[in-house]
């Protein structure tokens, strides 16, 4: 991640600066994984230096009547003692001694001693994960790792979507169920927020997103945030596509809308669960100079890019000081747990405990360990004011993943604690996490047409929580909370 200039200066100035303490701290936690191994050989070695004089008398004396046999229940230490001296005449008398049940294995003997000397001491650290993984993965996942995704459930909402004017589309939602549904407007398709409302395809080819990505508080949330679907009561939106898609070739685009809404209870304003919609595939015919024009009007930014590096000063450059540390250790112990943790906590959130989930959460997770870990090197660039001026009342952060810039805005500066021991509660690393999971260069992570929070995640299907930027965040900062 590549924080402004002014930042790296600024940071450069001081020597006790939190961004040294990082790397000071990083190395710290990688050098006590590296030294277990060390300091679990030298038991092993120890019985070998000093079984030596005990163990030649009976070696000579009694090879070849070996009472070993009868004597190596009371004889525990013999059994150390014979196993120093192995490599010349000890190879069959270890045998017995080693494995009590089948002692006429005499090929045995030296593989239990190679298999209990050496891998104990390299997997203490890491290995262990791995080996946990891959058991519960193949006895829980094998079976689901190949399972077709998981079909859209039932939904009440009917969305149509037809082509009304040059590159406008219209889409109309109507609610065909029995009761009101309230659904979250603010960063959804019914916002004028550059949120991703529709997905556009050039023949089978998905066309690229030039939008932002947003991520909204939910603990502030008003009336005014809320859209209400009543039953058999249309509601219509109008999209211009081109303007965040790059449809200047013109001609034949395939263009649907499909996610899903935040719903919430009909008093108050806690998101409750969500309701998934899918419209039509329709053929739109684009004109490719008007679409051009479209485009370049939208992306047109009050400033240049080279004048907006450089904001990231005084209590903000703290702020990022330290949030980025902790977001780096959060993601390593987030990918800790995808690997070998319990299989409930990964059903909980990602719907699955198989072996190729795990792997999937886990990369995911050392990606985001690693663009957090680095002030200096990354595929971002980190913005602490908002050079885009797209910094709502209720955004926290976004980010524009064709570009690979983030922005924390106003909000996230002003009302969330860096960490949050409420289970499920929005904070400071879980912004930042959920944000570097949508650059490219992560994970591509979508909001799914704006959905936040706990209720949003356990009703998504198994594809969508892997490609949903709160589960990622949600589920670390269940690990840090202990949820």
């Amino acid at each position: 991640m590549r924080l402004p200039f002014g930042l790296l200066i600024l940071a450069a100035l001081s020597a006790a600066s939190p961004l040294t303490v990082k790397r000071q701290d990083e190395a710290a936690e990688v050098a006590p994984a590296e030294a277990a191994p060390a300091e679990a050989a030298p038991p092993e070695l120890a019985p070998a230096e000093s079984a030596p004089p005990e163990a030649e008398a009976p070696a000579e004396g009694e090879a070849e009547p070996a009472p070993a046999e009868g004597e190596a229940e009371p004889a525990p230490a013999g059994e150390e003692a014979e196993k120093a001296p192995a490599g010349e005449e000890a190879n069959p008398e270890p045998a017995p001694a080693e494995e009590e049940a089948e002692p006429p294995a005499e090929e045995e003997a030296e593989p239990p001693a190679e298999e209990e000397a050496e891998p104990p001491a390299e997997e203490e650290a890491e290995p262990p994960a791995e080996a946990e993984t891959e058991a519960p993965a193949e006895e829980e996942g094998a079976e689901e790792e190949d399972e077709p995704d998981e079909p859209a459930p039932p939904s009440p909402i009917d969305v149509k979507l037809e082509m009304v004017n040059g590159s406008q589309a219209k889409a109309t939602f109507t609610n065909k169920g029995p009761t009101s549904l309230k659904v979250l407007k603010t960063g959804s398709i019914f916002d004028e927020m550059a949120a991703e409302k529709v997905k556009i395809w050039s023949g089978e080819t998905p066309v690229e997103f030039r939008g932002a990505v947003f991520q909204l508080s939910t603990e502030n949330l008003t009336e005014e945030d809320f859209q209400r679907l009543e039953p058999n009561a249309p509601v219509s939106v109008t999209i211009d596509i081109a303007q965040l898609h790059d449809l200047s070739a013109g001609g034949k685009f395939g263009v649907m809308a499909d996610g899903a809404l935040s719903v919430a209870a009909e008093q108050g304003t806690e998101l409750t669960g969500s309701v998934a919609f899918t419209s039509n595939r329709l053929e739109a015919d684009v004109d490719g100079p008007a679409a051009a024009a479209a485009l370049a009007k939208f992306s047109e930014q009050p400033e240049r890019r080279t004048d907006l590096l450089d904001d990231c000063r005084g209590d903000r450059l703290q702020v990022a000081s330290r949030v980025l540390p902790e977001c780096a250790q959060l993601a390593r112990a987030a990918a800790r747990a995808a690997r070998s943790g319990p299989a409930a906590k990964m059903t909980e959130y990602f719907t699955s405990s198989s072996r190729r989930p795990r792997r999937t959460v886990a990369d995911v997770f050392d990606k985001v360990a690693r663009e957090c870990g680095s002030t200096r090197t990354g595929a971002s660039t980190y913005h602490c004011r908002d050079p885009f001026r797209s910094c709502g009342p209720k955004v926290l952060a976004y980010t524009m993943p064709d570009r690979s810039t983030m922005v924390y805005c106003d909000l996230y500066h002003q009302s969330l604690r860096e960490q949050n021991q409420r289970c499920h509660a929005q904070d400071k690393v879980g912004v930042n996490v959920h944000e570097i999971t949508h650059l490219r260069q992560v994970k591509g992570t979508s909001d799914l047409g704006g959905g936040y929070g706990y209720a949003f995640v356990r009703s998504l299907r198994r594809q969508d929580n892997l490609r949903h930027a709160d589960t990622y965040s949600l589920f670390a900062q269940s690990i840090q909370a202990r949820c």
